[in-house]
């Protein structure tokens, strides 16, 4: 029987939503995500609406028969046997995690725009974007300036990501 739900851990995570990173619960939803095979995300396309249906499930399934297939060299159907019967852990969770994030990280390193994909509401895009070194007068009694004196503050120069996308209908 499977115990993986993404809705249900949605709903309890909506509920429990906090502006704080949290690693635990990012590595159950991908976990959740990689067993529940009734787990589907819509597919959109700019202009035409939902083209497809995505099983995250099916896909993980996918990568690990093709695994298992040209690691120990045996057939597919032996190996998708083998792989419909793998659950992913919070180890497999936390690598796929890992994996992803480096990905966006160091495809945004490459000056492209990455989407992450059109879903029903919205079709979003990062970008990196470089903000050059600055500096900024404070005015004396301003914010962080307890002097009678304007204050000069460097900014050094970073990198940040652009977010950007636009409703589909």
């Amino acid at each position: 029987m499977n115990n993986y739900n993404v809705e249900k851990f949605l709903n309890e995570a909506k509920q429990n939503a906090s502006s704080r990173v949290n690693n635990a619960q990012e590595v159950n939803l991908m976990m959740n995500m990689l067993n529940d095979p009734d787990f589907k995300v819509g597919v959109y396309k700019n202009g035409v609406g939902k083209v497809d249906e995505l099983s995250i499930y099916e896909t993980s399934r996918e990568l690990v028969t093709s695994i298992i297939s040209n690691g120990a060299n045996i057939n597919k159907e032996e190996a998708r046997d083998l792989a419909n019967q793998y659950n992913f852990s919070k180890n497999d969770a936390s690598n796929m995690i890992g994996i992803s994030k480096e990905f966006i990280n160091t495809y945004l390193e490459t000056g492209n725009k990455i989407s992450l994909g059109a879903r029903e509401h919205m079709n979003i895009n990062l970008s990196m974007k470089h903000v050059e070194e600055k500096e900024r007068i404070i005015p004396p009694g301003g914010l962080g300036n307890n002097t009678d004196k304007e204050k000069v503050v460097t900014t050094p120069a970073y990198n940040t990501v652009k977010v950007s996308g636009k409703n589909l209908y």
